[in-house]
C-alpha cells in the first residue's frame, strides 16, 4: 500500500523526476541543476535539521515573518507562530528527505520534495510522512521560506476518492 502511495505522489507530480538525488551523468537528459537550486536544497535540510535539534536562532533566520503552512486543499492553515510552538513542543524527532528538487524563477524558488517527519508531540508520538511544496523568495541577497503546502500520504486517499472515475480508453 504505501509503495501505492509513493507512485501516486510520483503521477501527481511530474516535478520530482528532476531529483538532486545523485549526480547526473554528463550526457543524461536531466536538466543541470544552477547554484541557486542547490542552496535551495541545502536550506532546506538545514531547515529541517533546524527543526530536528530545535534550533529556534536557524529557525528565525530562514523562516520569513509570514511563513505559514498550509494543507494541499487549504484546509489547514498553521500561521508561523503556531508552527514554532509546534516544533517547540516536539521530541523524538527525525526528518528525512526522501526526494528533494528546486527551481528558481529569479529571486523565487520552488522546493519539491518527499520527507519523512516523525516526532512526540506533548508526548504522544505522531508522524507526517508525505510531499511538499515550499515556496522561498531571495530578500536582500538572502533566501528564506515563505510558504509551505504540504500533503500527509495518510491524506491521500481522501484526495483520490475525490477525483471522478473515468472509463478506460
Amino acid at each position: 500500500m504505501r509503495a501505492l502511495l509513493l507512485v501516486a505522489a510520483f503521477c501527481a507530480f511530474p516535478a520530482f523526476a528532476q531529483t538532486q538525488t545523485a549526480p547526473a551523468a554528463p550526457n543524461a537528459n536531466v536538466p543541470a541543476v544552477s547554484a541557486d537550486e542547490a542552496e535551495l536544497v541545502r536550506l532546506s535540510n538545514e531547515w529541517m535539521e533546524a527543526v530536528v535539534k530545535h534550533d529556534f536562532d536557524k529557525l528565525e533566520s530562514i523562516m520569513a515573518p509570514e511563513f505559514s503552512l498550509t494543507g494541499w486543499d487549504g484546509s489547514r492553515r498553521v500561521p508561523r507562530s503556531s508552527w514554532l510552538r509546534n516544533v517547540r513542543n516536539m521530541t523524538d524527532s527525525t526528518f528525512d528527505y526522501k526526494i528533494i528538487s528546486a527551481r528558481t524563477f529569479g529571486d523565487l524558488g520552488v522546493v519539491y520534495s518527499v520527507g519523512d517527519f516523525a516526532f512526540k508531540l506533548n508526548g504522544n508520538p505522531g508522524a507526517s510522512p508525505g510531499v511538499m511544496t515550499d515556496v522561498w523568495q531571495r530578500r536582500g541577497g538572502k533566501w528564506v521560506v515563505v510558504a509551505r503546502r504540504s500533503l500527509r500520504f495518510s491524506e491521500l486517499k481522501k484526495f483520490m476518492d475525490a477525483i471522478p472515475q473515468r472509463p478506460a480508453q
